[in-house]
């Protein structure tokens, strides 16, 4: 599963490109030295990175680049074998089998994630965020920190701003729960309130 689709030299051109227009760039990259490449080459984020070397992760950190773990995308493969075609279900365990401690090795040296689901894969629907943060959660990013990967560090990456941060000045978009998603992170299944520029968009009957 290690190969690439580029050569250094042409990511380093689609990331000079890109932050020459002032717009963020991402990889989807699961093999390691595709990873390698686009760390190196100053990429803005790694969607997947199922096998992020160590080396890459600490690079990761120093450079500010997120990953954006998509752990839904391989969920939705992985766990439904009655309709997704096999190959790809014994593709997806194995990703599995080394992304989850990937990931936590990522978490331990210090690397940010912002929340993504990859949406449009088997079993992955838009609106999947809430469970990407639980997954995220699950696989040993701590409540806060996966909450801000939902919140002000996609903001971030996105570089959109005035959201993803309550305070003064910014859009009053925000969800309100019953319970301390903190406490219990499946409460952000059952929001109460959502508001959008400090409008109620939808709550309990």
């Amino acid at each position: 599963m290690d190969f690439t689709a580029f050569t250094p030299e042409e990511i380093e051109a689609a990331v000079d490109e890109a932050h020459k227009w002032g717009f963020p760039i991402a990889a989807h990259a699961i093999g390691r030295t595709g990873i390698d490449h686009c760390v190196r080459a100053g990429v803005d984020s790694i969607e997947h990175g199922a096998q992020m070397s160590a080396e890459a992760a600490r690079d990761m950190k120093e450079k500010g680049i997120f990953q954006v773990p998509t752990i839904s995308a391989l969920r939705g493969i992985v766990d439904h074998p009655e309709d997704v075609p096999v190959y790809a279900v014994e593709k997806g365990k194995q990703i599995l089998e080394v992304a989850q401690e990937v990931f936590r090795r990522a978490v331990r040296l210090g690397v940010r994630h912002a929340c993504g689901t990859d949406a449009g894969t088997p079993h992955n629907p838009h609106g999947s965020a809430p469970r990407e943060v639980m997954r995220m959660v699950e696989w040993g990013l701590p409540a806060m920190k996966a909450l801000q990967a939902a919140t002000a560090n996609a903001a971030e990456l996105l570089r959109v701003p005035e959201v993803g941060v309550a305070e003064p000045g910014n859009a009053a978009d925000l969800v309100l729960w019953e319970q301390d998603p903190l406490d219990d992170v499946e409460a952000l299944l059952t929001p109460a309130i959502v508001m959008k520029a400090g409008a109620v968009v939808s709550m309990p009957a």
